[in-house]
């Protein structure tokens, strides 16, 4: 990342993101025509792919392997710029976030969506990575070995989606729960 990509290590943290099964996250730093861009590396003592759907946003949920992009929200995340809670932040938290995302261009939409509304990508029960909603990418593998092991890793994991609702002081609360339903290889 630093020799080749030219990216500074701005901070190596153990245990950053509590919603997660994150062991130490690594964020580079890099100034590309005058603008910060940010890259963090999350070392997870699961598999990532458990980490990755228990992130507090839909617009998150997104996977790269050694030979596929995939984006699990993609038509809320890209053509609708809209996000949707998937955990229950505190008070603090939720108010930073949700205007962290308004200011990347999001929409954050705090209801759970009603059922089959345009697309089928938010509509609660099961659904597996690279399903019919799933946006699926493919890229360069860096070796036939790797691109094998990166496709049974991820392709096919079923996850389950749920509507969940709690209240925070006084105030009821909508998130979509999101989470694996089979072990990762």
């Amino acid at each position: 990342m630093e020799e080749v990509e030219g990216y500074d290590l701005a901070s190596r943290k153990v245990g950053k993101y509590n919603w997660t099964h994150a062991d130490m996250v690594h964020q580079y730093d890099k100034d590309v025509n005058g603008e910060l861009v940010r890259l963090e590396i999350i070392l997870t003592h699961q598999h990532p792919i458990h980490s990755t759907l228990s992130t507090y946003t839909t617009a998150l949920v997104n996977v790269i392997t050694d030979n596929h992009a995939y984006s699990i929200f993609p038509h809320a995340t890209f053509t609708k710029r809209q996000t949707y809670p998937t955990r229950i932040p505190d008070y603090f938290n939720g108010v930073i976030l949700t205007q962290k995302y308004k200011d990347r261009g999001w929409q954050f939409i705090q209801r759970v969506p009603k059922k089959n509304r345009v697309t089928g990508e938010l509509d609660l029960g099961r659904r597996r990575i690279g399903d019919k909603h799933t946006w699926k990418m493919a890229l360069s593998p860096i070796s036939d070995e790797a691109a094998d092991d990166a496709a049974g890793a991820v392709e096919g994991l079923e996850f389950e989606m749920t509507k969940c609702q709690g209240f925070y002081d006084e105030f009821q609360l909508e998130w979509l729960g999101v989470a694996a339903t089979q072990k990762a290889d």
